[in-house]
């Protein structure tokens, strides 16, 4: 049986370690970046198991599942924390005098990080249990 710790290692090297900064502010933004991070977490997966050489019955359902889970969750906790975001006067403020706002300096941007990991970490132990 694969460990959940290294499932787990896999999921925090997709998820962080190969997330560049264009792809981590567009996500939320472009379907298509959402895809091909979704992409680059579901081929840390396969590499990941392919590595360790087991025999996974249901690796294709693992795979599948991963990435839509991992693209509906991060579609709906960063679409909706931009929506959360733009509805906040402090947001309005520096929209309109065209200055940057550094949304990842507010707590509740590291609130909607954890929240999202929480989600990827319980449908991994899930999956784990279930299909492995």
């Amino acid at each position: 049986m694969i460990s959940f710790y290294y499932l787990l290692l896999l999921h925090f090297i997709g998820d962080f370690l190969m997330q560049d900064r264009h792809t981590a502010e567009n996500k939320s933004k472009s379907f298509s970046v959402m895809h091909e991070h979704c992409f680059d977490v579901l081929l840390i997966y396969l590499v990941g198991l392919f590595l360790i050489g087991k025999n996974i019955h249901n690796i294709d359902g693992f795979l599948i599942f991963i990435y839509c889970t991992h693209f509906l969750q991060d579609t709906l906790i960063w679409r909706g924390y931009k929506y959360f975001i733009s509805k906040t006067s402090e947001y309005k403020t520096a929209i309109f005098y065209k200055k940057e706002y550094r949304y990842w300096e507010k707590s509740h941007f590291y609130h909607a990080i954890g929240f999202d990991q929480m989600l990827h970490i319980a449908t991994l132990y899930l999956l784990w249990k279930v299909l492995l």
